[in-house]
């Protein structure tokens, strides 16, 4: 088939009445398509066929979910869903698979050479049946996306990270690439509350895509502590307190009004049911109400939670939805004795631990039941102890993870939170791949795929440079996880010698130890000589790594120098410096020397320095601005309280 020439290009058929989320991808394939000619003009959207090569696309309802079909013959491309997200994933899969874009690409700018012809050959492209019925992206932690070209809006929550609503068209650039890469289902933010217009039109975009919405363990019913703070505000009832067992009518009242919000959605929204306090903690932690008794707290979540699930069957007037309940923290220990009791059909979700991205006992010793289903929530990032600005969740322990929730029956669903995106587009990807069959996964094929598909025959010289910077993350080990697990509340398992590290000392680490080492807190474990013999080594590790970057960018293709430069050789520069400034923090502290003092306050002030500037390599191009917002890890913040604090040593030691 003459697909398209200087002369010549195919015309894009939809049925008339098209859904918007498919009339939403067939514009992005006309861009594609356009960019991708070098035409400005072309490739026109129409409801009926004219003579010439064309794209036609149509639904066919059959009841297999999310199928597609794309079949080259003579002069069509026929692209066949058996609904709406079969059609608009079957759009995308047509430009990955036969035009060569890479699904990523909207968060890379990695686009195919422009070409004057293409001609496609007669073939016919069939999705596989999925094994996991719900695959969702957390935007969670997102300081960089809420202020990226000036955000979309005001939030109205007491919380120094959330005062800015992500802007529409940054949101929808990052819903085209999950739906590139077969995703249907998100949480569009941190503390969603969409009674506040700005944060409203997130889950209004999420929808208008095809996609399914829900909602954070810590916003039951799309309700968080804030968003009941703001109700209160709203019915003149500022003061009373956030409580169900002391005052259950407000809340009935309040879950109720927020149903009314979230049933607009329909069928595209999973209700999240559970009982949480405030900024992500336990409901004992804010409600001096509940008693401190196991049992009794559970039976009081278990009575909020079936009184959750009666008010959104009594809003939509039926009981065919579905829902989840998330065992975080206390929920996972809760649950495991028995104390909270679910509803039928509400999906179960067993969480990681998120700083290490490996599941705790209580997934493993939890029984599961034949009338439930159960899925997972697991962090490719996690703020704080883990990755905020840069991969850090090993490949090969991702795999390791989900091929044991497979094994426990507990791939229904998979949320997976991935923070800003961009800086974690590659285990993104990764795991949108894993998704398809998690138990027979070809680790190797699939990383040598996307490999190729990024730097094509480069690839092979790349790899080892991408496996030397997992390796190269120090590896906390079990003690320190004990540690970790006992603090937050999460249930240590035994897992004995494993290929991967157990706990990374990623960026959030690095930051979360470095700063207490400034501001003092009773919980310093990084005192222990060990582990500041492994951060030396790493830092050697790093710093030879960064010269063979050097070297591999050399032999690259030109056109895909920017990509490895932004994505990994700065990655690797980002880890060296954070370490350096991580030692140097350390010695700055210890030592009352005032030359080894200055000494180390300089090294540390200039590794920060080095990142700001280096950073800037992400910014080019339609990325002005990207860290306009950052404050999570907050490099300029580090800076000053490095700088204030060898000031603040000056004085205290004279």
């Amino acid at each position: 088939m003459k697909f398209f020439d200087t002369k010549t290009d195919s015309m894009i058929i939809l049925p008339e009445n098209c859904d918007e989320a498919i009339r939403s991808a067939a514009f992005d394939l006309q861009r594609n398509l356009r960019d991708l000619s070098g035409k400005q003009e072309g490739f026109s959207i129409q409801e009926m066929k004219t003579p010439g090569p064309a794209i036609l696309i149509e639904t066919r309802f059959n009841g297999e979910p999310e199928a597609y079909t794309v079949r080259v013959e003579d002069e069509q491309v026929r692209i066949t869903g058996s609904d709406v997200l079969g059609t608009v994933f079957g759009i995308y899969a047509f430009a990955t698979n036969y035009l060569g874009i890479l699904p990523v690409y909207r968060l890379v700018d990695l686009f195919p050479k422009t070409r004057e012809e293409m001609e496609l050959p007669s073939q016919t492209f069939s999705s596989q049946p999925r094994a996991v019925r719900f695959r969702g992206w957390f935007l969670n932690d997102e300081d960089l996306l809420t202020e990226f070209r000036g955000g979309g809006g005001e939030r109205h929550i007491d919380y120094k990270f959330y005062n800015r609503v992500m802007c529409l068209d940054v949101l929808d650039m990052i819903l085209e690439t999950a739906l590139r890469l077969e995703i249907n289902l998100i949480i569009p933010s941190s503390f969603v509350d969409v009674d506040n217009p700005p944060e409203e039109a997130l889950a209004d975009a999420v929808v208008r895509r095809g996609m399914y919405i829900t909602q954070h363990h810590v916003e039951p019913m799309g309700v968080s502590f804030f968003a009941a703070e703001n109700y209160l505000k709203k019915v003149g009832a500022e003061g009373e307190s956030v409580s169900f067992v002391a005052n259950r009518a407000r809340m009935e009242e309040l879950w109720r009004f927020y149903a009314q919000k979230w049933a607009k959605y329909g069928d595209r929204v999973i209700w999240q049911l559970g009982l949480r306090g405030k900024a992500d903690r336990a409901v004992w932690q804010n409600d001096p109400n509940v008693p401190d008794s196991a049992a009794v707290r559970g039976a009081i979540i278990s009575d909020a939670i079936a009184t959750q699930h009666r008010i959104i069957c009594e809003t939509l007037g039926n009981s065919d939805f579905y829902s989840t309940a998330t065992l975080w923290m206390e929920g996972a220990e809760l649950y495991g004795k028995g104390h909270i009791q679910i509803p039928k059909n509400t999906v179960v979700i067993f969480s990681d631990i998120g700083f290490s991205q490996m599941f705790g006992d209580d997934f493993y010793t939890t029984a599961r039941n034949d009338r439930d289903r159960y899925g997972i929530y697991y962090h490719v990032g996690y703020m704080g102890e883990g990755p905020h600005l840069c991969e850090g969740c090993d490949l090969r322990k991702m795999v390791f993870s989900y091929q044991k929730a497979t094994e426990q029956n507990s791939l229904f669903y998979s949320i997976l939170n991935v923070s800003n995106v961009r800086p974690l587009h590659f285990s993104a990807w990764y795991n949108a791949e894993l998704l398809k069959n998690p138990s027979g996964f070809d680790q190797e094929e699939t990383l040598n795929n996307l490999l190729k598909a990024l730097f094509g025959e480069a690839w092979e010289t790349v790899k080892p440079l991408l496996q030397d910077y997992y390796d190269t993350v120090v590896d906390l080990g079990p003690g320190e996880l004990k540690k970790r697990c006992n603090k937050w509340n999460f249930y240590y398992h035994e897992y004995g010698k494993l290929p991967f590290p157990l706990f990374p000392a990623t960026d959030g680490t690095l930051r979360y130890t470095g700063r207490f080492h400034m501001l003092g807190d009773e919980f310093r474990f990084d005192e222990d000589d060990d582990y500041q013999e492994a951060l030396v080594e790493s830092l050697g590790k790093w710093e030879r790594l960064s010269q063979e970057t050097e070297t591999v960018s050399h032999a690259l293709p030109e056109e895909k120098k920017l990509y490895f430069a932004q994505f990994l050789q700065f990655e690797i520069r980002y880890m060296m410096h954070l370490t350096c400034w991580r030692l140097a923090v350390r010695r700055m502290m210890k030592t009352d020397l005032a030359p080894d003092r200055t000494q180390a306050c300089t090294e540390a002030v200039l590794a920060l320095r080095a990142i700001l500037e280096e950073r800037k390599i992400l910014e080019l191009g339609n990325w002005k601005g990207w860290h306009d917002g950052e404050k999570k890890i907050g490099i300029s913040n580090l800076l000053t309280l490095t700088e204030e604090t060898y000031e603040k040593l000056g004085k205290d030691r004279k």
